[in-house]
C-alpha cells in the first residue's frame, strides 16, 4: 500500500534534503530509514527472514533474465532474453517461459509482443515527457505514434491468421 499523502510529502522532502546534500543513494536512505522517526522507515522491510526473501526473490528474477538465446529468423541472427516473463497479467504470477517455447505457439506470441509493446510505449511515453521538460521533444516526435502502430498491426496480423480461408485450396 502506498503511504498517505502527509507521509509521502515528508518523505519527499528527506529526499530533497538528501540530494541537496550530494548524497541521494540507497545507502544514504537505507541509513535515513533505519531511524525509527524517520518517515521513510515504514517503506522498508525490518524483518531479516522477510527482507531476505524479498532480496532472494530479486536475485532469482536478475539470475532468470540473465539468460540470453542466439536464434535464426530468415538468415538474421537475433540475441534475446532466453526466459521471459508469461504473457498476461492473470498469469504473471506463475514465473516465465522459454522464448522458444513462445515462438510455437501463436496466441502466446502475440500476447507476449503485446506486453513489450505496452512496455516500449509507456517508457516512449516517459522519455518524451522528459524531452518535452528538457526543450528536447522535436528528438521524439512521432515515436509513439509508431509503437502504437506497431502493436496494432501486432493484433491485426494474429486476427488475419486465425481467419478461415476464402478459398479452399485446389486439389491435384
Amino acid at each position: 500500500m502506498s503511504p498517505s499523502r502527509p507521509i509521502r510529502e515528508a518523505i519527499h522532502e528527506v529526499l530533497i534534503r538528501l540530494e541537496q546534500a550530494g548524497s541521494l543513494t540507497p545507502d544514504a536512505i537505507i541509513e535515513e530509514a533505519q531511524k525509527a522517526d524517520s518517515p521513510l522507515h515504514g517503506e522498508f522491510t525490518w524483518d531479516i527472514e522477510k527482507a531476505a526473501l524479498i532480496t532472494w526473490r530479486d536475485q532469482a528474477r536478475r539470475l532468470i533474465s540473465s539468460f540470453s538465446i542466439q536464434l535464426k529468423v530468415h538468415r538474421k541472427e537475433y540475441r534475446v532474453q532466453e526466459f521471459v516473463e508469461l504473457p498476461g497479467k492473470e498469469l504473471r504470477t506463475q514465473g516465465y517461459i522459454s522464448i522458444n517455447t513462445i515462438k510455437g505457439k501463436k496466441e502466446l506470441a502475440a500476447e507476449f509482443l503485446e506486453d513489450q509493446l505496452k512496455v516500449a510505449s509507456a517508457y516512449v511515453v516517459k522519455t518524451t515527457d522528459y524531452a518535452a521538460v528538457l526543450g528536447l521533444r522535436k528528438r521524439t516526435e512521432g515515436i509513439v505514434q509508431e509503437i502504437a502502430s506497431l502493436r496494432e498491426d501486432a493484433r491485426g496480423r494474429v486476427r488475419r491468421e486465425e481467419r478461415p480461408a476464402l478459398i479452399a485450396p485446389v486439389a491435384p
